[in-house]
């Protein structure tokens, strides 16, 4: 793969918000219905008012889960994706890093990210440290984070692996980095997590193993309160 064909995340994003929510619904659904996702995010963030999304994109969660009793906002690194989520009316957008977010510490109830997020963009430990340092700051005491990668032991996956999405006549990439199960334990502890659950799926019973096809933690912010 030449480098110069590879783009970054921001403008990868960018170019590819236009089409986003017909790939998504023509690809992701072939693993969960948009019905089953509500109710199980609905489950999961039940008694939790104010709830950040990591990488909104368009707000198609948000625009899912409105009408619940929930407060949204999202953040996202590309103007583009921004600019559709913002149509909708749903929710709050900001454009933001996770790395850098622009929140009071303990204004949240809980955080999510799905889909591989922000988080896969972020190559080094120390760079996912930092996020989930901020994740931490602006989430309560006991709030509630989720965080939807992929399984780094898919053969598809790896160390490094390639985003390669069709944009309308062409298709564009971009590069994301896998998390580690071992590496997210360590992360979780050194930003003031509990991990709660290890899961392979959006299934509170489906416990996470190599085989999984996603990794997803569900951790709580330590401390007392609410």
């Amino acid at each position: 793969m030449r480098k110069k064909d590879v783009l970054s995340p921001t403008t990868f994003w960018d170019e590819m918000a236009p089409y986003y929510d017909e790939y998504i619904a023509s690809t992701r659904y072939k693993f969960f219905k948009s019905e089953d996702e509500a109710k199980f995010f609905n489950q999961l963030f039940k008694g939790r008012h104010l709830v950040l999304d990591l990488g909104c994109g368009t707000g198609r969660t948000i625009r899912l889960l409105s009408g619940r009793g929930y407060k949204f906002v999202g953040i996202d690194i590309s103007k583009k994706m921004l600019q559709i989520a913002k149509r909708s009316k749903q929710g709050n957008y900001v454009l933001a890093d996770v790395r850098h977010l622009p929140f009071s510490d303990s204004t949240f109830n809980a955080v999510f990210s799905l889909h591989a997020g922000p988080i896969s963009h972020l190559k080094t430990f120390d760079e996912k440290l930092r996020a989930f340092k901020e994740v931490s700051r602006i989430l309560k005491p006991r709030g509630l984070l989720f965080i939807d990668v992929r399984n780094p032991y898919r053969r598809d996956t790896g160390k490094t692996f390639v985003l390669e999405w069709p944009a309308g006549q062409k298709k564009i990439k971009t590069v994301g980095y896998a998390l580690w199960p071992k590496d997210a334990r360590e992360i979780l502890k050194e930003s003031q997590f509990k991990l709660e659950r290890l899961l392979g799926d959006y299934d509170l019973k489906e416990k996470y193993n190599k085989g999984s096809r996603r990794l997803v933690i569900i951790a709580s912010k330590n401390g007392g309160g609410g």
